[in-house]
């Protein structure tokens, strides 16, 4: 069942329990401070940035500053929580996997972009969700009933094994994102 492949932990030190066979992702449970969330979702949906860069690790922060100017946003207490935060998550997921590189991808999903559940070709992603509703997740595969789908709560980040990663072919948690095209 999908609580038995999801570890949840308040410890950012327990992500490396990913290495566990039986376990496909793990969450952890933190707060995003007010001060960021709320400067989070006072942006314009047009102030959000989009952008896919490959980037080593050190200059994630730098780059999330650079992506957030383009679209108007001025240096900030919340802009450099945000850019060290996901710095943080991109050192954690290169610990996971020992990727010289990162693949680093900031957008506002307004659509049902990734509508099916599916296992990521990588060998690990680092999702988290900042604004809106977050990653949804099952272990059922065809027909999926509502009460088996469970969602990752905003600001929490998950870290998910992929198909690359060594000894996949046991893996049962799937994801997609929240279904919100026409919600508004």
């Amino acid at each position: 069942t999908l609580h038995e492949r999801v570890v949840w932990t308040e410890q950012k030190a327990f992500l490396s329990q990913l290495s566990d066979a039986d376990t496909d992702g793990i969450i952890w449970r933190r707060k995003v401070p007010n001060f960021v969330q709320n400067w989070l979702n006072g942006l314009e949906r047009d102030r959000l940035p989009t952008g896919r860069v490959i980037l080593k690790r050190e200059d994630v922060a730098q780059c999330v500053h650079i992506l957030f100017a383009r679209y108007g946003a001025k240096q900030s207490e919340p802009l450099d929580w945000l850019a060290d935060d996901v710095a943080q998550l991109a050192e954690i997921t290169q610990r996971a996997t020992q990727a010289p590189w990162m693949r680093l991808r900031m957008e506002a999903v307004s659509n049902n972009a990734c509508s099916k559940f599916h296992i990521d070709a990588v060998e690990a992603r680092l999702i988290c969700t900042y604004r809106g509703p977050g990653t949804e997740l099952t272990t059922e595969i065809g027909d999926i009933s509502l009460s088996n789908v469970s969602s990752v709560p905003n600001g929490l980040p998950i870290l998910l094994k992929g198909k690359l990663w060594p000894g996949a072919d046991s893996l049962h948690l799937r994801h997609r994102s929240p279904q919100i095209a026409g919600s508004g």
